[in-house]
């Protein structure tokens, strides 16, 4: 195994048992199994709600019983993420993880740090005998990332404890304490076919090698966004060239910032030479533009078969993409992060319509529907279908819970400096948790994660230590009933 040696090691060895398994979002029957079956032969009681979700109770060590019950919470699922080039199938093929230094990567993929370190750490405690905590029971969701199936599906009565922490935060001297709300906008723009005119060249616009990332916690940095970045240059195009769109595919999650667009369209024959140049020099202006954040990004065209029809409504559809949303709305400068944000997150090209994915995000409902509204509108005008589906609530912040009291009391102790209390503009499923268990005080903690949701995902070996350490602290000091 290639994190024998690591510690913790029971976390490491149940992080690479779990990369073993294929578990994609809406994929997750496998990791299903073997997270039942591992509860199962630790002699613990193990269940497996209706909606998937897999529940773990297990009693205080001697002494502790008196402590109040503690849920921790993790989901099962991971965003499926690849470079172009990877043959990588996330429903069969196991992670490739990559070693370097304090990091753990993977080879051309997403990692599944996101959340797997978090169902890690809940394994070794499940399986553990001689780490002390009161009263512990877990719950490992489905779907989180592209829906928050599992939650949505939580029933009254299948948890009893009084206290959540979740493990799902990706820095280990943060303690988030809210986050924020969202909805998806799911457009439908109905196309027609034209026959392409004899004489007309085809070309093939390819923007990939971009960074990519969380579309709510690395919005603010400065990111290409593929499939914006295709529309805008499609736009010059049209107005240069009055080229007409072929196809146009771009991005795979509503929750990933796009890394690549690839795009399809038609010209008139004496503008060959020019779509090249154009091209060409686009490139370099991006080069010049965001070089200091995407290092590897190319943007490139090349003539292919002409095809024999093309879209009908090519100059709105490239008009209504350029005009969409994207990127931050509104700063929270209170706590320095994102307050209302909007991400394009997938593109493709049916048979006979375009379809288009969005997610908005906000820790107030209004907002979030505002700028959702706004996407909307954009797309109405061209006569397109638009739904908004998969609304679910901020976690609001409570700054006077008792365990947010321990976990500040217990890391000063621990570590010598203050925690930080926060919030983050991803999306955790403890909002969705406290709707359901209003009296349930809840936090979130995790060790350091970079870039999730892209292929630059990456995990600090020290730092899961580190968390470890305090999650096992934290479960001593728990307050009692």
């Amino acid at each position: 195994m290639k994190l024998v040696g690591l510690q913790p090691e029971r976390v490491w060895y149940y992080f690479e048992e779990i990369c073993g398994v294929p578990h994609p979002s809406k994929k997750e029957a496998k990791i299903r199994a073997y997270l039942k079956t591992t509860g199962e032969k630790f002699g613990i009681e193990t269940v497996e709600s209706e909606i998937g979700n897999i529940i773990y109770r297990k009693p205080a060590t001697k002494g502790l019983e008196n402590l109040k019950i503690v849920t921790l919470q993790a989901h099962m699922d991971m965003v499926p993420s690849k470079a172009s080039t990877s043959t990588h199938n996330f429903e069969t093929d196991p992670i490739k993880l990559v070693v370097e230094g304090d990091l753990i990567k993977a080879h051309d993929t997403t990692l599944g740090a996101d959340n797997g370190i978090g169902v890690a750490m809940i394994l070794a405690l499940m399986e553990s005998s001689d780490i002390a905590h009161g009263p512990l029971e877990a719950l490992i969701t489905v779907d989180e990332e592209t829906g928050m199936t599992g939650v949505f599906g939580l029933k009254t009565g299948e948890l009893t404890g009084e206290i959540l922490i979740n493990l799902d935060s990706e820095d280990d001297n943060v303690v988030c304490i809210g986050c924020a709300g969202g909805i998806d906008t799911n457009v439908s723009i109905p196309t027609t076919q034209i026959a392409v005119a004899s004489g007309s060249v085809a070309f093939h616009l390819v923007i990939k090698g971009l960074f990519s990332g969380h579309s709510g916690c690395d919005i603010h940095m400065g990111r290409i966004n593929a499939i914006k970045e295709t529309a805008n240059a499609l736009y010059e195009m049209q107005k240069r060239f009055d080229i007409k769109l072929v196809n146009i595919v771009g991005g795979t999650l509503r929750n990933v910032i796009p890394a690549k667009c690839d795009a399809q369209f038609v010209v008139e024959g004496k503008y060959a030479s020019e779509v090249e140049s154009f091209v060409k020099k686009y490139e370099s202006n991006l080069k010049t533009e965001y070089g200091s954040v995407e290092k590897k990004v190319t943007f490139t065209v090349e003539k292919i078969e002409t095809p024999t029809h093309y879209i009908a409504e090519s100059s709105k559809i490239i008009r209504a993409i350029e005009a969409s949303f994207f990127g931050v709305h509104k700063m929270d400068w209170n706590v320095n992060i994102p307050e209302t944000s909007s991400n394009f997150g997938a593109i493709k090209t049916m048979s006979s319509s375009v379809e288009c994915i969005f997610l908005t995000r906000s820790p107030m409902a209004h907002a979030k529907e505002k700028v959702a509204n706004m996407i909307a509108a954009t797309y109405e005008l061209i006569g397109a279908k638009v739904e908004h589906t998969g609304a679910y609530p901020g976690w609001l912040p409570n700054v006077n819970s008792s365990i947010l009291k321990i976990v500040k009391e217990e890391y000063l102790k621990l570590y010598g400096e203050e925690i930080h209390v926060a919030a983050t503009h991803g999306g955790l499923e403890c909002g969705l948790i406290q709707g359901i268990y209003p009296n349930m005080e809840a936090v979130s903690i995790g060790a350091n994660i970079r870039y999730p949701h892209s292929i630059n995902e990456e995990v600090s070996i020290s730092s899961v230590e580190k968390s470890w350490n305090f999650l096992k602290y934290i479960l001593a000091h728990i307050e009692t009933k």
